[in-house]
């Protein structure tokens, strides 16, 4: 039951976390605590122009991870399905029918064959 809690606490704390450069900023602003007859009177100043460009930074901050990991997926499913076919290829080798015998004996056959290239002749009697 109390785990419940925390894990719910922790929900509450991501979701607070996306959406508090939206909550946080006007809080930033140098002139937020004044009255409102006070605010028109002190434009904004510079350090607050900074606040779009922060809120940016910290939605691509969420969002770059966020890529990587739909692309990562796509490529380690790419690399499941290449390990099956590499698993089934080796299941095929191991119980061998009889078309597939025969190729691998041919195979065995020719690789154990010597073959002299009329280069390969001349080149020791110089």
């Amino acid at each position: 039951m109390l785990s419940i809690g925390f894990r719910a606490a922790e929900e509450a704390g991501g979701l607070a976390g996306l959406l508090g450069g939206r909550s946080l900023a006007p809080g930033l602003h140098p002139t937020a605590s004044l009255p409102g007859s006070c605010r028109k009177a002190h434009p904004p100043t510079r350090p607050y122009a900074l606040v779009p460009s922060l809120q940016a930074y910290a939605a691509s901050f969420v969002a770059v991870p966020f890529v990587r990991f739909l692309l990562n997926q796509g490529r380690n499913a790419a690399i499941d399905e290449r390990n099956e076919a590499r698993k089934q290829a080796l299941a095929l080798l191991e119980k061998p029918d009889a078309t597939l015998r025969s190729k691998l004996a041919g195979a065995a056959r020719k690789g154990q064959q010597r073959v002299v290239a009329d280069r390969s002749a001349t080149q020791g009697l110089a």
